[in-house]
């Protein structure tokens, strides 16, 4: 039914046997309606679900209104219509927080747009989930930036200005952070600087100088670019030309690049044959950076010479030790990996592949998009590592189902 990560399967032997396993797979993660208090976090949440590794077969979840579901496989994802992206339901970042800066155990955080945030935990070998529901405003508002802030996982909501013909408004709560199990609206002096509701804030991001940059637009026309070392602090005002330089990717040879993440960048365009960015998350890092293996050629500008945009690729770093030991993944959309393992001498790589998530389509008829995977987490450490990672059915701008994947590795 499933794939190992770095074999093949033929896919007459997974249509044949996929109802053979879905029973066992249900069994081994289900809902939780009550948990004892050992599988409970500090607030006594009960988790949504407990995942029970069986081998390297992958659990595969959608989402629907309440929440991540458990289903066999995304082609027989329930039928979602084909809405904008920024409209749809589906995962638009991971981050990973090691509560404890002392300790190398992490947290696995995902922001589903107009949904609310996924938590996951290593927790002896099972994954435990758990799904902070969001309120109205997450619904009716984009996810537009998810990054850290007081060392909790924090999101900025706004109003979409691309798909929707209605006059742009503000939310009245933009800023919301994961305390203590809930989500709660906060403030923050870099992004709620300006108290007129004409004011949108549009984004918030770190740029590849280590520097938080915030766009706002006035009714959706006039903009105004800061920048801040603090989040804390109210920001410098910049020029628009700034505010893009600091949003292009930082190339693979600069000096602020980690050498294994810059080694793999460099792998990851040698097996793909052309220049690749890649969205990389990290505990180590504050929000999500974009780093590319090749320089002059801005992700968002076509390349001259060979006519092709770059390949957008998603990753993950993590420094293991204070020896240099660190660990990168990089997944490409259509499901090639690449994970890197260093001593701080000696450089491991390997080649892996997830499913194809195509294979086993049961409504050929009403998909008619591609299924993609749209990035990619580590959670664990040494042999007990879980790899999540994202996937949505695109079609253009649009997206269809959506949901993630996760799966037992042994690198």
């Amino acid at each position: 039914m499933y794939y190992k990560p770095g074999f093949f399967s033929n896919s007459g032997i997974i249509k044949n046997v996929l109802f053979l396993l879905i029973p066992a797979l249900l069994l081994l993660a289900c809902p939780l309606k009550n948990s004892s208090p050992e599988t409970e976090n500090v607030t006594g949440q009960v988790p949504l679900y407990i995942i029970k590794p069986s081998g390297p077969e992958p659990f595969y979840f959608e989402f629907d209104s309440g929440g991540p579901l458990l289903i066999p496989y995304p082609a027989e994802a329930s039928l979602s219509p084909y809405i904008p992206w920024t409209h749809s339901r589906h995962i638009s970042h991971f981050l990973p927080i090691r509560p404890d800066e002392t300790d190398k155990e992490e947290v696995l955080y995902a922001a589903i747009n107009r949904g609310g945030i996924l938590e996951l935990r290593n927790h002896d070998r099972e994954i435990v989930l758990y799904y902070h529901q969001g309120e109205e405003t997450w619904v009716v508002f984009q996810l537009a930036a998810f990054f850290r802030y007081n060392n909790k996982p924090t999101v900025l909501l706004t109003n979409e200005r691309f798909f929707s013909m209605e006059e742009p408004s503000s939310p009245l709560f933009p800023l919301w952070t994961l305390w203590d199990g809930s989500l709660k609206a906060i403030t923050v002096s870099a992004i709620n600087a300006d108290k007129s509701a004409a004011w949108i804030n549009n984004s918030v991001f770190l740029g590849k100088d280590g520097i938080w940059y915030i766009q706002k637009s006035f009714s959706g026309q006039e903009n105004k670019y800061f920048r801040t070392i603090d989040l804390s602090l109210s920001g410098q005002d910049i020029y628009a030309e700034q505010y893009l330089e600091a949003a292009s990717p930082l190339e693979a040879d600069s000096d602020l690049v980690p050498h294994l993440l810059s080694w793999a960048l460099s792998e990851a365009e040698r097996l793909a044959g052309k220049p690749c960015t890649a969205a990389v998350v990290s505990p180590d890092f504050p929000a999500k950076r974009l780093f590319s293996g090749f320089t002059a050629v801005p992700d968002v500008v076509q390349n001259a010479e060979t006519g092709e945009f770059p390949l957008e690729t998603s990753g993950y770093y993590r420094q293991i030790t204070s020896d240099q030991e660190a660990l990168v993944v990089i997944l490409f959309p259509d499901g090639r990996g690449i994970y890197c393992r260093s001593d701080g001498t000696i450089i491991k790589d390997g080649h892996f592949t997830l499913p194809a998530l195509h294979i086993g389509y049961g409504n050929s008829v009403e998909y008619t998009g591609s299924f993609v995977y749209t990035g990619v987490a580590l959670l664990g450490n040494g042999p007990d590592i879980f790899l999540v990672a994202s996937w949505e059915e695109q079609k253009n701008w649009n997206v269809g189902a959506a949901g993630f994947l996760l799966v037992e590795i042994n690198w």
